[in-house]
């Protein structure tokens, strides 16, 4: 196959710097086209993040309304109660609501209590200490101990409480005080002929430790009609700090105890049908009237799913979107316009040229843009020149053509500016010492000049661009020539 006679680099660094206005065009449009697409790429992205927030909540909607059950309400009346619960079912409200009654009572007490109201670690008691003279008698005559048992009646049951609340107006401490008061002796021990008041110090007692005294020693002197040979005595007072563990397990008791009966009023309810905890709440409450809310539908528990991390789409940045863009511009116009090129003749090839007008084609030189138009020798274009990189081959060639004819002149026809070709120039001032005479005739047929010049010449040698564009005037030089006789010794392609 023949050799192409332009060089690919000539088509995309020489033409494609001289048409550089299409490669901004393209690398324009390629970054309108970078920015379009990032744009509308990052309005996909928040379309599809807003979609998915969308039927996530969606979702969780569903699952919600889906867990609600389905509930109905019912009114009861203490009538419809009393007519339709008996037996068992009954009894069964009545015990809890009388569990319900003794946990309140405990709790009031727990709450109300002074004496349990106190500090365990922090506890104060006033002693009070009591001699009983008893004569001849023995501490295990009848009359003594019924004279220990009195004093301990008188205290215990509240009679030293009543005469102090009725004497100090303290009715609503009374109960408060008979928890605070207490009165011991020493048994069968050796110290039983004493007897030990202890009142606990609070503010329920603060300041009545002289009227409990004068009041149990004004109640002994009573009993001193009925028993005349026995007698009490007080002996002193004293005062102690101490760590009560008997109050602090007491307290621990009645909390622990109420945490027991709400478990079992709590266990009981579960329990009751509709009308029963309709009732049960009447008794509570002291209504005529409840509304029971019960489940008809249970809501459904939503399955655990498994969770698939679904990655979130990111966003492209414009800049460099834009500057990719205009670079895969520049490069489609490189590609197109090589592509036009080719198509529209640019890659010529010997046979092109020599097959349609039967005319040899010698040799080429290469055209740079550069202050006009220069040229330099280029290598021949056919297979048999011995040595294709040598530039003087040209020369050779042209001048045994130009022999071949035995024609001593030759006239150069073309391009215009053909002087600007240094290797043209000096490819003629070779031939002319060789006594070849060499003349340029541009710009033919429009030169009327050089047609006088062509049909002077004994032979003609066309210069031109080696492009499908210029065979028109390529046919038009050789068709004159034909016409007029003038032989046409072969070509010089300009690349």
């Amino acid at each position: 196959m023949d050799k192409r006679s332009v060089s690919l680099k000539k088509i995309l660094l020489v033409d494609g710097i001289r048409f550089i206005y299409i490669l901004i065009i393209f690398a324009a449009l390629g970054a309108f086209l970078g920015y379009r697409t990032t744009v509308k790429y990052n309005q996909n992205v928040d379309k599809e993040i807003k979609e998915a927030a969308e039927k996530k909540e969606k979702e969780a909607e569903e699952e919600a309304l889906a867990a609600q059950d389905v509930t109905e309400t019912t009114v009861y009346t203490r009538a419809e109660c009393e007519k339709r619960l008996k037996g068992a079912a009954l009894q069964d409200v009545l015990d809890t609501y009388n569990w319900y009654l003794e946990r309140n009572s405990r709790r009031a007490y727990l709450e109300s209590s002074p004496y349990l109201a106190m500090d365990p670690y922090d506890f104060n008691s006033i002693y009070l200490s009591f001699r009983v003279t008893h004569g001849d008698l023995g501490r295990d005559d009848s009359a003594y101990k019924s004279y220990i048992h009195a004093l301990k009646i008188y205290v215990t049951y509240n009679n030293l409480v009543d005469e102090l609340v009725e004497k100090k107006g303290l009715e609503t401490t009374a109960r408060a005080l008979s928890e605070m008061i207490s009165l011991s002796d020493g048994g069968k021990d050796s110290y039983d002929d004493f007897l030990l008041m202890t009142i606990y110090q609070s503010d329920v007692t603060k300041d009545l430790t002289e009227d409990v005294k004068s009041l149990f020693l004004g109640y002994a002197a009573k009993l001193t009609e009925t028993y005349p040979d026995i007698a009490l005595v007080y002996e002193g007072m004293s005062q102690a700090n101490y760590y009560n563990g008997s109050l602090n397990s007491n307290i621990e008791t009645h909390r622990s105890t109420l945490i027991n009966d709400q478990s079992k009023i709590d266990a009981a309810i579960k329990k009751f049908s509709g009308i029963q905890k309709a009732y049960y709440n009447m008794l509570v409450n002291g209504t005529d009237e409840e509304s029971i809310t019960e489940v008809v539908t249970p809501g459904t528990t939503p399955k655990k799913k498994t969770v698939v991390e679904e990655e979130e789409p990111t966003k492209r940045r414009i800049l460099p979107m834009v500057i990719l863009g205009g670079v895969a511009g520049i490069l489609v116009g490189f590609i197109l316009f090589f592509f036009a090129n080719l198509l529209s003749g640019r890659l010529l090839f010997t046979n092109d040229f020599s097959g349609v007008y039967g005319i040899r084609l010698l040799g080429s030189f290469i055209e740079k843009k550069k202050n006009g138009i220069s040229g330099t020798l280029q290598r021949l274009e056919y297979s048999e020149a011995e040595d294709k990189d040598d530039p003087a081959y040209l020369y050779l060639a042209l001048r045994e053509a130009v022999k071949k004819e035995n024609l001593s002149e030759a006239v150069f026809v073309g391009t215009g500016k053909l002087n600007d070709l240094e290797g043209l120039s000096g490819l003629r001032k070779k031939l002319e010492k060789d006594g070849i005479k060499v003349s340029l005739a541009e710009e033919f047929p429009k030169d009327i000049k050089a047609a006088d010049d062509l049909l002077c010449a004994k032979g003609v040698i066309l210069v031109e661009e080696m492009h499908r564009s210029k065979l028109k005037k390529i046919d038009r030089v050789v068709s004159f020539c034909k016409d007029n006789s003038i032989p046409v010794i072969g070509a010089v392609g300009i690349i």
